[in-house]
Order: C-alpha cells, then structure tokens, then sequence
C-alpha cells in the first residue's frame, strides 16, 4: 500500500480520537455542572423548608399571644367599664386609686404580652 493513505487514515482516526475525547471531556464538565447545581437547589430548598418551619413557628406564637391579649383585655375593658360605671370619676376628674390599679395592670399585661411576643436573641439571628 502507498503510504499516502495510510497517513491520511491514521491522521483520520487520530482526529476522530481527538474530537471524541475532546467531546466525552465536554459531557463530564457538563455533568459535573448539572450535579453541582442540582446540590445547590436541594440545599436552597432545604433551608427554604427550615425557614418555612420557623416562621410558622414564629406565627404560631405570634397568634396565641394575640389571642391571649385580646382575651386579656376584654375581660379588663369589661371591668374597667363595669368600675367606672359603679364608681363614676369625681368631679375634679382625678384618678381614684382603684381605676389607676385597673389602668396600670392592663398596661402591664400588655407590655408583658409585648416582652414575650419578642423573638428569642437566637432566634433572631438566623
């Protein structure tokens, strides 16, 4: 055989061994990407999932404080009424010690409702 075809065939294949590796190299960096990013997605949803979880945690407090105060202070409002019905303001208009009792104790329910409805320091870091 001349030797002409044999080089231009053993170039052929060297080209056709090049470009099949050069492509199987292209397929793993693409593979490594996808998995990469695959990781990074399942990461995303999983902190989404704990964020999800806290925040219901968060609006679970936040509802039965709510509703506490708004028991709380129903029940103070109907006996703050109840008192200034039975015992009207005197004429000069000064607070009698048992309406400032009613009126300090309501605002102390409220700032204690307000104190723990706060989240905890650690809570507020994430």
């Amino acid at each position: 055989m001349k030797p002409l075809p044999l080089t231009v065939l053993g170039v052929a294949l060297l080209a056709a061994s090049w470009w099949h590796g050069w492509h199987s190299k292209g397929d793993q960096l693409a593979t490594q990407a996808n998995t990469q990013q695959l990781q990074q997605a399942r990461q995303a949803l999983a902190d989404y999932v704990t964020q999800t979880q806290r925040l219901t945690t968060i609006a679970d407090r936040v509802q039965q404080q709510t509703t506490r105060l708004a028991s709380t202070s129903a029940r103070q409002l109907q006996d703050y009424y109840r008192y200034a019905q039975t015992t009207p303001l005197p004429a000069d208009c000064q607070l009698d010690a048992g309406r400032l009792q009613q009126l300090q104790t309501a605002i102390a329910t409220i700032n204690h409702t307000i104190t723990t409805a706060q989240p905890h320091p650690a809570a507020a870091d994430h």
